[in-house]
């Protein structure tokens, strides 16, 4: 496995354990029978109720409309994942330039869960795993960039593609 992978490997697993964790959550104060209280000296015997936002809260099988949330958390894993089977194929070239795209999308669904209330371990885990991510396709982006431009500049790959060019086929 490449050196530039593992940084893309971690990022991947660590937005994956975002299923495990909780996104956001919000507290309200309750009565006695259970029923939100809005005024502002709370009643004796009101009691504050944590409410806690997982990833797959939203999701349903019948609604394919929440189905992206969750593969905002799972692509890292299954490009890599696909890499890993064909490393040289044309779709996983296409697919590393779509990278910078699908990261943007993961920022996205992790932001939304911070509109539903304060934010929990799973945001900040979810936001690290992008981060390492990133870090790790600027990392690939930069060896074959290095790579191309010492193509370039490597006198025996120059003299070796003159050298085919000169003898007769």
């Amino acid at each position: 496995m490449k050196r530039t992978t593992w940084p893309k490997m971690a990022g991947a697993i660590l937005l994956v354990a975002c299923f495990a964790l909780p996104m956001s959550s919000c507290s309200t104060l309750v009565d006695k029978t259970g029923k939100a209280v809005t005024q502002k000296p709370a009643p004796p015997g009101a009691r504050v109720v944590k409410i806690q936002l997982y990833v797959f809260d939203g999701v349903r099988l019948a609604n394919p409309g929440s189905w992206p949330t969750v593969l905002a958390f799972i692509w890292p894993l299954a490009l890599l994942l696909h890499g890993r089977l064909r490393p040289t194929s044309w779709i996983t070239r296409a697919l590393w330039f779509v990278e910078p795209a699908l990261l943007a999308g993961s920022i996205y669904a992790i932001g939304t869960f911070m509109f539903f209330g304060q934010p929990e371990a799973g945001t900040y885990v979810g936001r690290t795993g992008v981060a390492v991510y990133s870090l790790g396709w600027i990392g690939e982006a930069f060896g074959r960039w290095r790579s191309r431009k010492g193509a370039f500049r490597n006198p025996r790959a120059i003299g070796s593609v003159t050298a085919r060019l000169d003898t007769p086929c």
